[in-house]
């Protein structure tokens, strides 16, 4: 039996970026800004990164950024590793923790193609310096659907090669979303090297659950505002008669310790918000089958949220069994919920 499904998860976390030198690609041509690292979550070199950093505009420091981790699961039923042992759940866990990235997933390309080239800016007979768009980390292809193409492909250790295709635009009209297309093959390749370790293997209830962690605005208002952690998230759609697919989206909302309203972290010194972001994360399409493009409605099957108290992982000791039983709760959450932890 194969079954596949979409669990889709969020919290809310901080961490600070060890900025390093990687091999990254990054969407840095619309008003929104995107890195696409090497494997799908966050590794923990952490280097310098556009994480969903809106509006770009700064190619040295990428301030503004709206989301803090990414990450992917992949659960899988009565499976069996590379060294033999049986797993009645399993999950391969790249999520929202960095150095879980690195240790399950291998990397097997980060590749940019563009439509065109960004000209290059002097000022003050000075060259402006892009870290992560500079012209020797893209290729020239003007048949391109959009203005940049990136295409990630990783392996992860039950077997599942993942590609993700993503695509930013320079319209001015549609520069502040980028879409991502996923592939997932059973290929049985758990590394980087071409050696098939897990041959012919019949994976079972495979489900694929995505981890977004946004911080409107990177938070930029909570030392002013006395350090509130106070996002509010809303999921819309995907219910009886609505015919939107489902969408996610967080912003900085009242955290009723105030006396007054303070979404939006206005300042307290002149009513400027500090944190003006909203940010959202859907889902579009997903095929009925691997021998199907028809869309399937019932998609994504768990939409849930956790606060980063509530959010179970590997590294917090819990088994695979709970992390699996996130991924296939069918919850489908409605409505708002308080991001404070």
């Amino acid at each position: 039996m194969y079954r596949k499904a979409l669990g889709f998860m969020l919290l809310f976390l901080c961490v600070f970026a060890n900025h390093t030198n990687a091999q990254l690609r990054s969407h840095q041509i619309g008003r929104l800004w995107v890195t696409r690292f090497q494997v799908g979550s966050i590794p923990n070199y952490a280097p310098l990164q556009n994480q969903m950093t809106f509006p770009g505009a700064d190619f040295f420091l990428h301030s503004q950024k709206t989301m803090q981790y990414i990450g992917h699961w992949i659960g899988v039923r009565n499976w069996t590793n590379k060294f033999g042992q049986f797993k009645p759940t399993y999950v391969s866990e790249g999520g929202y923790a960095n150095f879980e990235a690195s240790e399950i997933l291998a990397p097997v390309r980060n590749r940019k193609l563009v439509r065109e080239r960004l000209p290059l800016v002097d000022v003050n007979e000075q060259r402006e310096q892009r870290i992560l768009d500079n012209r020797s980390s893209s290729s020239r292809r003007s048949s391109l659907a959009s203005d940049e193409q990136i295409t990630t492909t990783w392996r992860t250790d039950v077997g599942i090669e993942v590609t993700r295709e993503s695509y930013a635009f320079a319209n001015p009209r549609h520069g502040d979303y980028i879409i991502s297309e996923y592939v997932f093959q059973n290929t049985g390749n758990v590394d980087a090297s071409a050696e098939i370790e897990l041959p012919d293997q019949d994976l079972e209830a495979v489900y694929f659950g995505f981890w977004r962690v946004f911080v409107p605005s990177g938070d930029i208002g909570h030392e002013q505002m006395g350090g509130e952690y106070d996002e509010w998230c809303h999921y819309y759609g995907n219910q009886p008669g609505d015919s939107l697919r489902g969408f996610w989206y967080v912003y900085d909302g009242d955290n009723q310790r105030k006396a007054f309203d303070d979404i939006g972290d206005p300042s307290e010194v002149n009513g400027e918000f500090l944190a003006s972001h909203y940010v959202g994360f859907g889902v579009l399409h997903a095929d009925t089958d691997y021998q199907s493009e028809f869309d399937d409605r019932t998609q994504p099957s768990t939409v849930n949220y956790w606060s980063d108290s509530q959010v179970h992982s590997h590294t917090k000791g819990d088994p695979d069994a709970t992390l699996y039983a996130d991924l296939t709760s069918s919850v489908q959450s409605t409505g708002s919920d308080d991001g404070q932890s």
